[in-house]
């Protein structure tokens, strides 16, 4: 949830192992529970980034990426992406 406003995001069901310390996510919980911006030539990432915003209060919570086959994520749950 945010942590400003604690609008749900994201449910513990989207889950995955991701490749880092921080929780990954497969989406939100709904469409409107984050907006999000993309973010062109973000660091050494090759594929689409965006950075994350909760629907609530519009504070700023993250990014995602759309790498999460290549980072291990598969199976019919997979959106591609990871949050």
């Amino acid at each position: 949830s945010c942590p400003r406003c604690q609008h749900a995001l994201y449910a513990s069901s989207a889950k995955w192992k991701g490749p880092c310390a921080w929780p990954s996510f497969r989406k939100p919980i709904a469409d409107s529970s984050i907006s999000c911006r993309p973010v062109e030539g973000y660091n050494k990432y090759t594929c689409k980034v965006a950075e994350v915003y909760c629907g609530g209060c519009r504070l700023f919570v993250g990014h995602k990426f759309q790498d999460a086959e290549e980072k291990g994520d598969s199976g019919p749950d997979c959106t591609g992406w990871r949050h």
